[in-house]
């Protein structure tokens, strides 16, 4: 199953989100990720969250039973909430939009939580307005856009890293998280390939606007 998470952050823009959600399977909406499915004329399959930051005139156009309201004190962040109950509900797939933003507190906690997702098997990836997010499963392929920019930053030690048809290239290169010179690279062939045998390596999509 695809899942798309509509998390509480800064608003992405729905240009971005619609393929997403056309593709999912189940909709999940976490606090403030409620007005921003209203905006995005989404109906969401669950809420959930502590809701301290949703309009209650958003929140009244839904049944109590329909919204599963969480203690703001909690072990857990809302958005990791949302992430551990799609993978009971058996997600393949996992997207999260509206998860980054001010809070980098919360944008790194929630870029941490695409190591999760690897962990349990399941695809992930995190895409906002300007980036595109995800960690590398043993092999990634890139087609070349105009105006792409790939950065590549381990989580951990990463070992065997070959990065092919980049500017930069890398072969079978053991990064670990001090490993700071993969930001701002480029595709000059049709397509960038990124493979690697252990670790936790990030890679970002984005746009240099």
């Amino acid at each position: 199953m695809k899942f798309l998470i509509i998390s509480g952050g800064r608003k992405t823009n729905y240009k971005t989100v619609k393929p997403y959600y056309i593709e999912a399977d189940f909709t999940i909406c976490v606090d403030k990720g409620l007005e921003y499915a209203e905006d995005y004329r989404i109906k969401p399959q669950m809420i959930l969250g502590d809701m301290d930051s949703v309009n209650p005139k958003v929140m009244k156009k839904y049944n109590k039973d329909e919204i599963n309201i969480f203690p703001r004190d909690k072990d857990y962040t809302d958005s990791e909430i949302a992430i551990r109950k799609a993978i009971s509900l058996g997600a393949k797939d996992v997207t999260i939009v509206c998860a980054t933003g001010t809070r980098m507190d919360h944008t790194l906690s929630n870029i941490k939580l695409l190591i999760l997702l690897k962990e349990k098997g399941i695809t992930g990836r995190i895409v906002d307005s300007y980036n595109n997010m995800f960690l590398v499963d043993g092999y990634q392929s890139i087609l070349k856009k105009k105006d792409q920019l790939i950065s590549i930053i381990p989580l951990d030690t990463c070992y065997d890293v070959t990065a092919k048809g980049f500017l930069y290239p890398l072969t079978k290169e053991d990064l670990d998280i001090n490993w700071n010179i993969g930001i701002s690279n480029i595709i000059i062939e049709s397509k960038g390939e990124i493979s690697l045998t252990k670790g936790n390596l990030l890679i970002v999509i984005t746009k240099d606007y």
